[in-house]
């Protein structure tokens, strides 16, 4: 998760809602680039990679957006109209584990360590609206992660 403050590429992440009925941010997980580290395993290489990466990043979709697991009302700026919306990007370095495990507990981390700069939305008379961000780098919400789920793998033998 990117958390660069700077004015214009938080104002690039800010999603114009399409769908009325929206009052809440977004979680985006890009299918992982498995086959992008040749350090993790063979097995990741061509179709094998890009069917795991896809698999991941539905599970951690699931997992992560459901309901009581991120508050994504906290992410909405305007209702209806503006929100962030939260690209998560991971790329598999070594493979030595239960790679769910492992991934769901670095998405937390990073969705903990996440800074969400504070806006205000200003509307002139014509009612047209402009989001302005604070210029204080430290003026930010964060995200509250108590409740984000970590995926924890069980084995009997």
């Amino acid at each position: 998760i990117h958390g660069d403050v700077s004015s214009t590429s938080c104002l690039r992440n800010v999603l114009w809602i399409l769908a009325a009925s929206e009052v809440k941010g977004f979680l985006f997980f890009f299918p992982l680039s498995l086959s992008s580290s040749a350090n993790a395993t063979p097995e990741f290489e061509g179709r094998g990679g890009e069917e795991l990466g896809t698999e991941i990043a539905n599970t951690l979709y699931r997992v992560f957006s459901s309901e009581g697991s991120v508050d994504l009302k906290s992410l909405c700026i305007n209702p209806r109209e503006h929100c962030w919306v939260l690209y998560v990007d991971v790329l598999l370095l070594e493979c030595g584990g239960n790679l769910f495990d492992a991934i769901s507990i670095a998405v937390k981390a990073a969705l903990f360590n996440t800074r969400i700069p504070k806006v205000r939305v200003l509307e002139d008379e014509e009612g047209s609206k402009e989001i302005e961000l604070s210029d204080d780098p430290y003026d930010c919400i964060r995200l509250n992660v108590d409740d984000v789920p970590c995926i924890v793998t069980l084995s009997k033998r």
